[in-house]
C-alpha cells in the first residue's frame, strides 16, 4: 500500500486530514496505517476487510493515524470515529464514478453510504479496544 499517495489523493478531494498526518513520515504510517480493520486481527481477516472496503483507504488511513496519535481519551475516541465518517462522505460526495444505483459495473452511492456506516458503527462499537492498546 502506498501510503504516501494515499495520504495525497485525501488532500486533493478536501478530506478532513489532521496536521500530524499531512507531516507525519512515510515509516511511520506504514506501521500505522495497516489497512481496513484492527491491528489485533488475523492476518486473513484483515487482508479481506481491507480488500471489501479499500475504496475507503484515504479516510481509514486518517482513522488509523488518529487512534495512534490522540491522547487517550472518551472524547478523542468519538473525535477520531466522527472524522472517519466524515471522510467517507466527503470521499462519497466527490467520486464523480459513483451512481444511485449499480449500472455497468459502477457502484452505487447508496452502497457505499451503507458501507461508510457500517464502518463507522463498527469502530463505534468495537474500536475502544484498539484505541485505548487495551
Amino acid at each position: 500500500m502506498n501510503v504516501i499517495a494515499i495520504r495525497q489523493f485525501g488532500e486533493q478531494i478536501g478530506l478532513d486530514l489532521t496536521d500530524a498526518y499531512k507531516r507525519a513520515h512515510k515509516d511511520r504510517l506504514k506501521r500505522v496505517c495497516n489497512g481496513v480493520g484492527a491491528s489485533w486481527f488475523p492476518p486473513k481477516l484483515l487482508e479481506l476487510s481491507t480488500e471489501i472496503f479499500q475504496y475507503f483507504l484515504p479516510s481509514t488511513n486518517q482513522h488509523d493515524f488518529d487512534y495512534d496519535d490522540l491522547a487517550k481519551t472518551k472524547k478523542n475516541f468519538k473525535i477520531a470515529n466522527k472524522r472517519l465518517y466524515k471522510n467517507c462522505k466527503i470521499q462519497i460526495k466527490k467520486d464523480k464514478n459513483l451512481t444511485y444505483f449499480t449500472f455497468k459495473r459502477k457502484k452505487s452511492k447508496w452502497i457505499k453510504k451503507g458501507e461508510a456506516k457500517f464502518l463507522y458503527r463498527m469502530c463505534v462499537d468495537f474500536g475502544e479496544k484498539a484505541f485505548f492498546n487495551e
